[in-house]
């Protein structure tokens, strides 16, 4: 869990008590207790057995994150991934984010999308559940979409980025917003 609480610095910590401290990266910045991101910088949380799934064979997984979009900021925006997108745009793993500023969450190529945009210079809680067949996609507390994708893919390698997504070994899609109390838990919990 990431409270963003730390009023400077170039680290946050990880209020569970599991040591996933994550790493600002370029103009990423905290203060007033969130994570401010204007398009050139996210937080990057290295590969961990704590963000995993106790038992590999149960694929569960839930998260969510508070996210307020400025007015100006890009519609295709990525909140938060643990994915790997090949340069041949195959996918592998988690992004949660909005496109033309409607909220989504993909798994393994597979989206779960919301009908209505999210609107901006305001605060929404997006969040995400997956319990092995389902995902299902969360927008202020409410299951907006949901999708079966039965097994999934493998992520489980790849660091949590918060504000960012890979293209190969290329960081892209940095966000241009405020986000706040973002969880990633390894039980399929909704919010």
């Amino acid at each position: 869990l990431w409270e963003f609480h730390e009023s400077g610095g170039s680290v946050t910590g990880d209020s569970s008590g599991k040591g996933n401290v994550g790493t600002l990266v370029g103009d990423a910045q905290l203060g007033d207790s969130v994570l401010r991101l204007s398009g050139q910088g996210y937080v990057r949380v290295p590969a961990s057995p704590s963000l995993n799934s106790p038992a590999l064979n149960t694929w569960q997984f839930a998260g969510e994150l508070s996210v307020n979009v400025p007015a100006g900021a890009p519609a295709d925006q990525v909140f938060l991934s643990r994915s790997e997108r090949a340069l041949d745009d195959q996918e592998v793993g988690l992004v949660l984010g909005i496109t033309g500023d409607v909220p989504f969450v993909r798994y393994g190529g597979h989206d779960a999308k919301a009908v209505t945009k999210l609107p901006r210079q305001s605060w929404h809680q997006l969040a995400f559940a997956y319990d092995g067949i389902t995902l299902w996609l969360y927008v202020d507390g409410v299951a907006v979409s949901y999708m079966d994708i039965g097994w999934p893919s493998d992520a489980t390698n790849n660091p949590l980025l918060i504000g960012a997504e890979t293209i190969g070994s290329t960081v892209a899609a940095a966000a241009n917003a405020y986000i706040d109390d973002v969880a990633f838990r390894d039980v399929a919990v909704a919010p």
